[in-house]
């Protein structure tokens, strides 16, 4: 019946281009074909004959639905859009994100549906420009207040792409907020071992200057902290460290003592980290060592011990077992 209204259509306008049908072969299979159809004319311009011209689309149809299921099950937010910002398009991951059938978005500028603020529309509009321009935008973040009253971050990275003969633009969000949480929570968790590691490293400074004998006032110290203690001199050897620090490093201080730390530790990480604080004094050193045989992971922090003029008397590192 299709194909009937498309011979009259034929003969009315004078040809059709590129119409979808399932054809039927001899042998009883079927192939989806797009067919072409011309109308010959006689002098007259009667028409006489039909000119068909049918090619079996078949595997670029499989193909196509391929891409549309890889499109509709990513696993981030898709989405088209024209040049002026008008959603054409989007997948199943797009929908959760907006918290909104596609049905409702669909037809409507990206601006109003994302509810942006104020600072995160003008980076859009400036996004959108850039698009025109045939440039991509990578990884922006966006504060999106959705519909049913919750506020997400979201990272949006967009790329002007060629469908057909149309410009149009491909959009990949993600949902960062709980990522975003997370990063807040670590970041607050190292400012506060840092604060720590500065008020101890204050203490133990304070303690090496106004003390008589340095020496036993170190080996209180270190045997009475909950971290393990390492100091080193100038020259990198060890010339203090209690009994968290032997345990967790397999080492016993009485065989070490004076000896190098190249000779003394076998994690290179930590070597590295003692050696990186004498060096750039100025800049806040931490490294996490990893304890091959007990699966143990330490976080190392080293820091310049000075005296009251400022000169360089050796690091103190701290071992924390950051392993849970």
């Amino acid at each position: 019946l299709k194909a009937m209204d498309d011979m009259r259509s034929t003969l009315e306008q004078g040809s059709i281009r590129n119409v979808e049908y399932t054809f039927l072969k001899q042998n009883g299979k079927s192939f989806i074909g797009e067919l072409s159809a011309s109308m010959l004319r006689d002098k007259d311009k009667k028409p006489v004959a039909f000119i068909l011209v049918i090619r079996d689309i078949t595997e670029r149809k499989k193909f196509e639905e391929r891409l549309r299921i890889l499109f509709e099950l990513a696993p981030d937010a898709y989405y088209i859009n024209d040049l002026q910002g008008i959603i054409i398009d989007g997948n199943l991951q797009a929908e959760k994100l907006i918290c909104d059938k596609r049905e409702k978005f669909i037809g409507k500028n990206l601006l109003e549906v994302l509810n942006l603020n104020n600072g995160d529309k003008t980076k859009a509009l400036k996004a959108l420009v850039k698009n025109r321009r045939g440039l991509s935008n990578e990884r922006e973040e966006y504060t999106v207040f959705r519909r049913d009253g919750s506020k997400i971050v979201v990272e949006i990275s967009t790329h002007p792409v060629t469908i057909g003969t149309e410009s149009v633009v491909l959009g990949i969000a993600r949902d960062i907020t709980e990522a975003k949480k997370m990063q807040e929570e670590l970041d607050n968790h190292r400012k506060y071992l840092e604060d720590q590691v500065k008020e101890r490293t204050e203490k133990l400074n304070k303690a090496l200057s106004d003390s008589e004998d340095n020496l036993d006032r170190i080996d209180t110290i270190l045997k009475s902290v909950s971290d393990g203690l390492i100091v080193t001199d100038i020259n990198h050897h060890i010339i203090m460290m209690n009994s968290l620090a032997e345990d967790w490093l397999g080492i016993r201080f009485s065989e070490v003592y004076d000896q190098t730390i190249d000779r003394a530790f076998k994690q290179t990480a930590l070597k590295e980290l003692v050696k990186l604080a004498l060096s750039e004094p100025s800049r806040s050193s931490c490294a996490d060592i990893k304890i091959e045989n007990e699966n143990q992971i330490l976080e190392a922090k080293a820091k310049v011990i000075q005296d009251r003029k400022k000169k360089h008397l050796g690091v103190l590192t701290t071992l924390r077992d950051v392993t849970q």
